[in-house]
């Protein structure tokens, strides 16, 4: 007699209509209390023909290789294209023809599992899974309840806490603890401790500095330490910038205005112009300007000592080097 393999490789070798034993379904055991032989589940449907339908695509798997092999091993040039075409063709009808057999095999399969279906749905799906949902839902709000619990205890651990140090800025909320199931009260108030000795080790270091009250109020936004003393010292440094650019612009301009201030004492106050009626015999003579020299220190950028020279060029005023 001839034997077949199991085709799920367990190693079995099987009858000719014979069906393996771990193509069977089964369901294993979800808990002690409950046993492979308690469950009511039992073999719902077998398919026989497997191992019938697998042999047959072997063989024709093996038959459509030899003539692969035949179509392949040919030399495709201009004597040999057409004879090419021809086995390429007739390769693709093959595939077609097995395709077209596939999907009537896959469409009877598929009307004569409807019934299976719509049953299965009907006395197990149906069945299974409100019970397992109305099972979750209870095992939820035990659960959630518990957290609930777990998270008020921890919390009034950490208000204890906050109200012993004098810390009126840190809140549970922005410690970030995580209650979960496999979480202990014990654990998750360590982690609300260590948050306030780390508060509290923060704000010692802040009354140390410089200018700690405006580094509190950036900690009390941030509840970091490092950030609010490096962002409140580039801050302040950035006033003292700003504050020193004001002094010397102000030097500037008042060293402008000294300047202007000695022109003024040593040039002579103007003299008003006198008219005299124009006479027909005379032309009043042309009183040649006196020549002054005067000396000052300019104090300014180069840009602004560039433009201050440029403007004494372009006028009447002669620099002496």
């Amino acid at each position: 007699m001839k034997f077949k393999p199991c085709p799920d490789g367990c190693g079995a070798n099987l009858d000719h209509n014979e069906t393996c034993d771990c193509q069977k379904a089964r369901v294993l055991d979800v808990s002690e209390d409950v046993s492979a032989a308690e469950s009511p589940v039992t073999d719902i449907i077998v398919i026989k023909q497997l191992p019938e339908i697998e042999e047959r695509l072997k063989e024709i798997s093996e038959a459509a290789q030899v003539k692969i092999a035949e179509a392949l091993a040919l030399e495709c040039n201009n004597e040999s294209i057409q004879a090419v075409k021809k086995l390429r063709t007739a390769l693709r009808n093959d595939f077609d023809a097995l395709e077209e057999q596939r999907k009537e095999v896959n469409r009877q399969i598929k009307k004569q599992l409807e019934p299976f279906t719509d049953a299965y749905k009907k006395f197990v799906t149906d069945i299974y899974t409100p019970a397992d949902a109305t099972l979750k839902a209870r095992i939820d709000t035990l659960e959630d309840e518990k957290k609930a619990r777990m998270r008020e205890e921890v919390k009034a651990y950490f208000d204890e806490l906050v109200k012993h140090h004098g810390i009126d800025f840190a809140s549970f909320d922005v410690v970030g603890i995580n209650v979960t199931l496999s979480s202990t009260a014990t654990g998750l108030k360590k982690q609300a401790k260590a948050f306030i000795d780390k508060v509290c080790d923060d704000l010692a270091l802040i009354a140390t500095q410089e200018h700690k009250a405006e580094i509190l109020v950036a900690y009390r936004e941030s509840l970091n330490v490092s950030l609010a003393i490096t962002s409140v010292r580039q801050r302040m440094e950035a006033v003292e910038a700003e504050k020193r650019r004001e002094e010397e612009a102000g030097q500037r301009r008042q060293a402008a205005k000294e300047a202007a201030q000695r022109v003024d004492e040593v040039l002579p106050p103007p003299v008003a112009d006198v008219l005299e009626p124009p006479t027909q015999s005379t032309v009043p003579p042309v009183a040649a300007e006196k020549i002054l020299t005067l000396s000052f220190t300019v104090r300014g950028s180069i840009d602004d000592l560039r433009a201050l020279k440029r403007h004494i060029e372009a006028g009447p005023l002669e620099i002496i080097k």
